[in-house]
């Protein structure tokens, strides 16, 4: 009896383990509405998914930056749908700007996002950009913001939005 037992046991066991050897397939593009982005463990970034104006399908990601010395800032950046993601950049002429607003205030804020400094992508060829930054002496911790991102590139845009974000919670 305790042979048929273990016997099962162990059956089980290795049936469990060899399900575990199947991988995963592509995370595949779905929108905003219909897509987790949890499984790529990004913390401290909003990631949205997003059609570049060629057409390539990418997840867009903000940051925040809060500095007491520098003033904030805001980061927006490109990336590969791949569980590993990796810095997808645009040519570095797009012209990328936001409209923003913060809950409570009726005035929105335009912003225009220009190449990050070159050690914060050092992957990145030359005359193309994957992260963009802007100042936002205005923005502050706790704010909860909604930013529409358009993205320009030879005259082709495409927008994507970020709701409720809250720079405390994404800042790197």
């Amino acid at each position: 009896m305790l042979r048929v037992l273990c016997a099962g046991l162990f059956a089980a066991a290795v049936a469990i383990l060899a399900g575990c050897e199947k991988k995963s397939p592509q995370p595949e593009f779905k929108g905003k509405q219909e897509h987790d982005h949890s499984d790529h463990n990004r913390r401290d970034a909003m990631l949205e998914d997003f059609e570049l104006p060629d057409g390539a399908k990418v997840h867009a990601g903000l940051q925040a930056h809060l500095g007491a010395v520098d003033g904030n800032e805001l980061d927006v950046f490109f990336e590969t749908l791949d569980k590993d993601p990796k810095p997808l950049a645009i040519p570095e002429k797009a012209k990328v700007t936001a409209r923003v607003t913060r809950k409570g205030d009726d005035v929105a804020k335009e912003v225009t996002f220009g190449p990050a400094d070159k050690a914060e992508r050092k992957s990145d060829p030359e005359g193309k950009c994957s992260r963009f930054s802007t100042d936002v002496k205005w923005m502050r911790a706790d704010d909860t913001l909604t930013l529409t991102l358009t993205v320009d590139v030879d005259g082709k845009f495409k927008r994507v939005t970020f709701d409720k974000f809250v720079p405390k919670d994404r800042q790197h």
